[in-house]
């Protein structure tokens, strides 16, 4: 448990997660874009696919 005063200290876990969680979702974004046309998908399992799709808006073309 985190001594009283050190937030910071109580935080890092998560931070190191997120940061992990970001850099792996950099690294996918990466292959990706550097092996699929745009358009071009691969069947993971029966109820998931890899599809490369550009979305130009926020929040799922709210804005676009």
């Amino acid at each position: 448990m985190a001594q009283p005063g050190s937030p910071w200290r109580a935080m890092m876990p998560w931070l190191g997660l997120a940061l992990l969680l970001f850099l792996l979702d950099q690294f996918t974004k990466v292959l990706i874009v550097g092996h699929y046309a745009l358009g071009d998908s691969t069947r993971v399992t029966s109820f998931f696919n890899v599809v490369r799709v550009h979305n130009p808006g926020a929040a799922f073309s709210f804005l676009a």
